[in-house]
């Protein structure tokens, strides 16, 4: 009997205790479990920060390597708060040769996992003005350079 090589996916990913990520992260956990992958989590924020304490992000994206996993998962809207949306797609370059998913930002030629954050907003105005009768609604954008955050 042959025995089918276990899959091992590489997660790209700021931080963990975010709002966002520590959302996101448990469902690719699932995932991982219920499909039978190895994950190993590649931590990192902006990788051309000045900062001495923020130089290792920049080593943790030198530690992807195609030898060593089948794929990557990356929570691509994220990356868009530091490089904006071309910039990111520019960073997500480096890893070209390795097939990836992208949460939270479609790219072109990749799987991408989006929601439809115009319409989950109009929905929630409704909600608000319907069921609660909130006249007076206030809206905070996040970072004008995320896209999910901007479609909001």
């Amino acid at each position: 009997m042959t025995r089918k090589k276990r899959l091992t996916i590489g997660v790209l990913i700021e931080f963990l205790e975010g709002n966002y990520q520590s959302i996101v992260w448990p469902g690719i956990v699932d995932t991982a479990i219920e499909n039978d992958c190895n994950l190993i989590l590649f931590p990192g924020k902006e990788s051309k920060r000045t900062e001495r304490s923020e130089f290792q992000h920049e080593i943790t994206y030198q530690l992807i390597d195609e030898r060593k996993i089948d794929g990557l998962v990356c929570t691509s809207s994220v990356f868009t708060n530091y490089y904006g949306i071309e910039g990111a797609l520019d960073f997500f370059q480096q890893f070209a040769s390795i097939p990836m998913a992208h949460i939270g930002m479609k790219v072109e030629g990749a799987i991408s996992v989006t929601i439809e954050n115009k319409e989950a907003i109009c929905e929630t105005i409704e909600h608000l003005i319907t069921e609660h009768k909130h006249k007076k609604i206030a809206f905070i954008q996040g970072p004008i350079y995320n896209n999910e955050s901007r479609d909001r």
